[in-house]
């Protein structure tokens, strides 16, 4: 895995985006849409928080005897820290819709807790994982359908930096598949599947509201998550050139 790549884009990727205005007023007016979706970001803000530390732990084991993951947990401490960034971004956006941040969440506590179900590195991100697919589909449909330019903004830098941390992870896999045999790669992209439909599913319901108000169908919905879902699929199958890392997708790909 060519970690130092990663180290050297979260390093170069921090503090590259220049935030919107936030003291200019909002241009949704105060409706059921606009609180529905301040309900709606809040509870994607409390899922970025946290200080990764059960990842950390696992990143610094794995590493210390597999050669292929040497600099992993010095990358997985960056992509945390892209994460909590994330989350603060997140805290703006609901402020400046007149949302109130949340602390607690039945959705948050049950992704905490599924995490702990299996203790193995994989499963740790493929958790996580699902949570980025189901982001980037999120945000890319937020970014095309909020009728306001602070949203749309921060939208479209974390569907970016969603698809760079999909990326991540995706070269993580496609290392670890390099000892696995063909059926027990093609039993672990099956559990997955049905995983990420699990999730995908829990999220429309939890965010119907929000994304019925800003015209967004369930149809749409599904259709960014299962493309989301595909690319991945695609980067941990694909060959990959010696001493390269995971192709990354393309930015302005299902904005």
């Amino acid at each position: 895995m060519n970690t130092d790549a990663w180290i050297h884009y979260y390093q170069r990727n921090t503090g590259s985006f220049i935030e919107p205005d936030w003291n200019q007023s909002c241009a949704m007016e105060d409706t059921p849409a606009r609180r529905a979706l301040a309900h709606s970001l809040a509870i994607f803000q409390l899922g970025e928080t946290g200080d990764g530390s059960t990842l950390q732990r696992w990143a610094v084991r794995e590493s210390a005897h597999d050669a292929a993951l040497h600099g992993y947990p010095a990358a997985v401490r960056l992509f945390i820290k892209e994460e909590n960034f994330h989350a603060e971004m997140l805290a703006r956006m609901v402020q400046h819709l007149g949302g109130t941040l949340r602390t607690k969440h039945w959705a948050a506590w049950a992704f905490n807790r599924i995490r702990k179900l299996i203790p193995r590195l994989e499963y740790e991100i493929q958790i996580l994982l699902s949570a980025e697919l189901i982001a980037r589909a999120y945000y890319g449909l937020l970014t095309r359908h909020v009728p306001e330019p602070a949203i749309q903004q921060c939208c479209a830098r974390l569907v970016k930096d969603e698809i760079k941390h999909i990326g991540f992870h995706a070269e993580f896999f496609h290392e670890r598949f390099q000892t696995w045999s063909p059926w027990a790669i093609k039993l672990w992209i099956w559990q997955f599947r049905w995983l990420f439909r699990l999730a995908e599913m829990l999220v429309w319901t939890n965010h119907r509201a929000a994304f019925v108000s800003l015209g967004v169908g369930s149809d749409s919905y599904h259709q960014r998550c299962r493309a989301s879902f595909a690319d991945f699929i695609r980067q941990i199958m694909a060959p990959k050139a010696k001493g390269t890392q995971a192709t990354a997708l393309n930015p302005a790909s299902h904005h």
